[in-house]
């Protein structure tokens, strides 16, 4: 799920994995080739980036 926080929306290029129960919210900027595994919950206010990018 993706979720848009305080104007934020997350990032998720198309080679990272999201899994259907992870929760992605706000500034979130994932790398090429990230993985979000399942019941993972990841948040930003700031634009933090995860992953190689």
């Amino acid at each position: 799920m993706l979720i848009e926080h305080l104007g934020h929306k997350p990032v998720v290029p198309d080679s990272a994995y999201v899994a259907p129960s992870a929760t992605l919210c706000g500034a979130v900027v994932l790398g090429e080739g990230t993985r979000v595994l399942h019941g993972a919950v990841l948040t930003s206010m700031v634009g933090h980036s995860l992953g190689a990018i």
